[in-house]
C-alpha cells in the first residue's frame, strides 16, 4: 500500500509534500495512492502554486491518479496536498512525467 499517513484512531487530518524538480521538465504528474475501508480522503496537486486538475477523491484500492499541467514546466515547484477527514491514507508512488 506504500507510505501510511495517519491511523483509524489518529488520522493525519493534512498533509503535504513538496519538492522542486530541478533540471526536468514535467507535463504530468502521477500519484499511486489510496484511503483505508470507510475513510475519505482528497488529493491536489500544485505546480508553481498553481493548481493542477481537479482535486480527486481516493478510493480504497491503489489507483494511479493523473494530473496533467496545461503547458509543460521546467525546473517545477511541485506541492501534493492531501486532505483526510477519518481513517489511514496511502501514498504508494509519485511519478513526474
Amino acid at each position: 500500500r506504500g507510505l501510511q499517513l495517519g491511523s483509524g484512531s489518529k488520522p493525519a487530518t493534512a498533509f503535504s509534500l513538496e519538492t522542486t524538480a530541478t533540471g526536468i521538465t514535467v507535463s504530468s504528474i502521477v500519484i499511486n495512492g489510496s484511503i483505508a475501508s470507510s475513510g475519505t480522503a482528497k488529493v491536489s496537486v500544485y505546480v508553481n502554486d498553481a493548481k493542477v486538475g481537479e482535486t480527486v477523491t481516493l478510493t480504497t484500492t491503489a489507483t494511479d491518479y493523473t494530473f496533467t499541467l496545461g503547458s509543460a514546466v521546467k525546473d517545477a515547484k511541485v506541492k501534493i496536498a492531501y486532505e483526510n477527514t477519518q481513517k489511514a491514507m496511502y501514498l504508494k508512488s509519485v511519478t513526474l512525467k
